[in-house]
């Protein structure tokens, strides 16, 4: 009997060629998958196999060789009944016969389990969906982007408002909180069975808490101008980021301890509760950097923008860690401010103490110097 991996991998040969490229999303796959109970990581050795000999669809000159063994181990498993699903047999026998050119190509099997509905949308969820992983996480990059740019555009052209302010927070909440969660539970939490779910959502409750902590300070009393370099509590755009970490890593080091559920879990629960903190954090949207350190900021903007094309993986995870180790700081640092603040307070008091004693000295000397004008 043939071995349900070895199926797998035959049904995605035959469905990639159909295809004409390498497509892991394709509904005929999954449904062979769910079909003979085979999990991710089945999925993922096929594919790694196929995408190393497959090369630019000539499999080093043996085609045809491969092709025949693939359709003759899927009949050997639909004989054996490894696969008894009508439909999926149906839709993989259109299949072979196609690739045997015994059927119009335009009678194509691969529309069997494709949806008629409109093409969704690029974003990351629909790449999260169909397992893109580092495109999934490029749109929350590319979010986080222009999150840092609409509000000095909005700015520039005069045109802040509060609804603005309003519809900004929803796009955050979804982008970056609503969107990495989402991505966590698809690519490792769903393993962790029902529970998977309580992190995610304890994200997603906690984001939106922090964007609505953040807009009713909106209309609250105007900080000091000492504490408007600092959050209170970890931004979204920056939760989004932190809690992505573990995917991230996954992309430069080929291991399985990132992808544990429990680990992630953890991870996903510790950002939860830095987004509804009273942690002070850094605000760098009104950071301004003393004239003595612009050369060297700007060569290590140009530094990073030169590991951003060459590794950006790494680049984007030395970021994350390099904003990790503000947290450890940005509380000091707040503090320090706060008690400069209140001393140079107690100090205008006391000096406008001390101006008003000395002007009751004054016209108290000046009362005993004229003693015969009272009379």
């Amino acid at each position: 009997m043939v071995e349900p991996e070895r199926v797998l991998h035959s049904v995605m040969v035959i469905a990639f060629e159909r295809k004409g490229k390498i497509d892991p999303s394709l509904k005929i796959i999954k449904a062979v998958q769910a079909e003979l109970n085979l999990g991710e990581d089945e999925k993922r050795d096929a594919l790694e196999h196929i995408e190393k000999f497959r090369g630019d669809g000539d499999w080093s000159g043996k085609k045809d060789a491969i092709l025949s063994v693939a359709i003759s181990r899927i009949n050997e498993a639909i004989d054996d009944e490894l696969i008894s699903n009508s439909s999926i047999i149906d839709a993989i026998t259109k299949l072979i016969n196609v690739t045997l050119d015994e059927q119009k190509p335009s009678d194509d099997p691969l529309a069997a389990f494709e949806d008629d509905d409109e093409e969704i949308p690029d974003t990351s969820l629909k790449f999260g969906l169909e397992e893109k992983w580092e495109a999934a996480v490029i749109s929350i990059v590319v979010a986080a982007v222009l999150d840092a740019l609409d509000g000095r555009v909005a700015r520039l052209l005069r045109g802040t408002s509060k609804f603005g302010a309003e519809l900004d927070s929803l796009s955050d909440f979804i982008a970056f909180g609503v969107a990495p969660a989402l991505l966590l539970f698809l690519w490792t939490m769903k393993d962790a069975g029902p529970i998977g779910w309580v992190p995610v959502l304890l994200f997603s409750v906690c984001c939106a808490l922090r964007l609505a902590r953040f807009n009713t300070n909106l209309d609250g009393p105007e900080p000091p101008s000492w504490a408007r370099n600092y959050f209170i509590g970890v931004p979204a755009p920056a939760g989004g980021g932190l809690v992505l970490l573990p995917l991230i890593v996954s992309f430069q080091l080929d291991t399985e301890i990132v992808r544990m559920p429990s680990l992630v879990g953890v991870i996903i629960i510790v950002v939860s509760c830095l987004l509804i903190s009273r942690l002070p954090t850094y605000s760098f949207k009104k950071f301004r950097m003393p004239h003595r350190y612009i050369l060297l900021t700007m060569l290590s903007i140009g530094i990073m923008a030169a590991l951003t094309v060459s590794t950006p993986w790494l680049t984007l995870t030395i970021m994350i860690i390099l904003y990790i180790v503000t947290l450890l700081f940005s509380p000091h640092s707040f503090k320090k401010l706060e008690r400069e603040a209140s001393a140079k307070v107690s100090e205008d008091k006391n000096t406008e103490g001390d101006k008003t004693d000395n002007k009751s000295k004054e016209g108290q000397k000046k009362e005993n110097k004229n003693p015969t004008e009272k009379k």
